[in-house]
């Protein structure tokens, strides 16, 4: 398993600097554990900050590769992964969405949640069938809404589907 080192953490004084993780759970733990008890407002400057940094390093590493928990990637695939995953935590923390994006925003995370999982080598066979998405993997298989695809995708939101179901989603990617 590789080991990545957190550069930057969220909290303002890059708390977590130094440290390493191997897996996105472990990941999220520091970042979690370095903005301590500061409150939304304390910390939402500081993630507009470095939010506008990764953007503009991904823009500058467009066309290479980047170092990433997986090892060399492109630099332009990765700022697509980081894309779907600023807008889940943006939907996790309860950040508006404007009606008229509502229905096209979704469609483009489960067209990502769809890249991401057959891209992870999972084995997970990813089909659409009208307006569901059938998820195939070692012989077990589910029918999904789009919704429910981006929440099996994203990790979040889950616990409302058959238990058995869920598993065709393995470990996230």
């Amino acid at each position: 398993m590789r080991r990545v080192p957190l550069l930057r953490g969220p909290g303002a004084d890059g708390a977590v600097a130094g440290r390493w993780a191997s897996t996105l759970d472990e990941f999220n733990a520091a970042g979690v554990a370095a903005a301590g008890d500061r409150s939304a407002s304390e910390l939402l400057p500081i993630w507009i900050a470095r939010n506008a940094a990764n953007r503009a390093g991904f823009r500058a590493a467009d066309g290479s590769e980047i170092d990433s928990s997986i090892g060399p990637y492109p630099g332009r695939l990765q700022a697509f992964h980081a894309g779907f995953e600023w807008a889940i935590h943006a939907d996790d923390a309860g950040v508006e969405v404007d009606a008229a994006e509502g229905e096209s925003r979704q469609d483009w995370l489960a067209a990502v949640g769809w890249f991401a999982l057959t891209e992870s080598h999972s084995g997970a066979r990813v089909e659409r069938s009208g307006r569901r998405y059938v998820v195939s993997r070692d012989g077990r298989s589910g029918s999904f809404t789009r919704d429910e695809f981006v929440a099996g995708v994203s990790d979040r939101g889950l616990d409302a589907l058959d238990p058995d179901l869920r598993t065709v989603f393995g470990p996230v990617p």
